[in-house]
């Protein structure tokens, strides 16, 4: 895990923008098959995709564990494939994630779609998750809501599953949305 982070630590931004520091290690039964970082080999590629599909694109990775320090993506533009899409081809058989994905559109979607797949699906201890907290403060604080106690936000009611956390530190609260009609939706309180 500790390898991951170091690697994590080499990542390069493609544009001005904050974007996470990811790294990824491949591991079977104990011996290092390969790491790889987010920018490594080029701008903008992710971390999970640099390793298994440009550093070891033949290595029979069945039975495999994957240390990740960003829970693995769910969405890319077309013609680019998730994160979690390469996992689940290569047949890695457990994913250790450093930190969800502070991004509403991926947060926990990439570990649930790991293990709906069958895949193991653990965490980093506490220590290991804090230092990439740390070193994502940028990516993570774009994030996170406003200060502010009134004002408008706005949304895709359909992206996340239609949940979304409003306001900010303690006071906080979790709403969810769906489609109701083609003019309407409904907001959920209390949980139905």
């Amino acid at each position: 895990m500790f390898q991951a982070i170091m690697s994590a630590r080499c990542g390069r931004s493609e544009d001005a923008r904050p974007h996470p520091k990811v790294g990824a290690l491949v591991v079977r039964q104990g011996s290092v098959v390969g790491t790889a970082y987010r920018g490594e080999l080029a701008a903008g590629e992710h971390a999970e995709f640099t390793l298994l599909q440009k550093k070891v694109p033949t290595e029979d990775l069945g039975g495999t564990t994957l240390f990740t320090t960003l829970e693995p993506c769910t969405t890319r533009n077309h013609p680019k494939k998730p994160c979690v899409e390469w996992i689940l081809e290569r047949g890695i058989h457990t994913v250790f994630v450093g930190m969800l994905d502070p991004n509403p559109q991926v947060y926990e979607q990439g570990v649930r779609r790991l293990r709906n797949a069958g895949i193991s699906v653990d965490f980093f201890p506490a220590d290991c998750r804090e230092m990439m907290r740390s070193d994502n403060d940028a990516f993570i604080e774009q994030f996170k809501a406003s200060p502010d106690l009134t004002g408008k936000v706005s949304f895709n009611f359909t992206h996340n599953e239609g949940k979304f956390t409003l306001g900010h530190g303690e006071l906080t609260f979790q709403t969810r949305w769906s489609n109701a009609s083609n003019s309407r939706i409904h907001v959920y309180t209390g949980g139905n």
